[in-house]
């Protein structure tokens, strides 16, 4: 199944801030569940191998 989205720019800025670091980031949740079952997402989250000090150093 290919399923579309349109991902809001900040949602796509934080992915790639955590990536250009070397960390993988994937949109889960209820944003995924919403895009299956053909409903607009209204927020969105992510999940990362980033541990919470790394997190801390990448968003201050």
């Amino acid at each position: 199944m290919k399923v579309k989205i349109q991902i809001p720019e900040y949602v796509q800025k934080v992915s790639r801030m955590l990536s250009k670091e070397g960390f993988e980031c994937y949109l889960v949740g209820g944003a995924v569940r919403d895009v299956v079952m053909g409903l607009d997402p209204h927020d969105y989250d992510l999940a990362t191998d980033a541990l919470p000090d790394e997190m801390l150093n990448i968003f201050p």
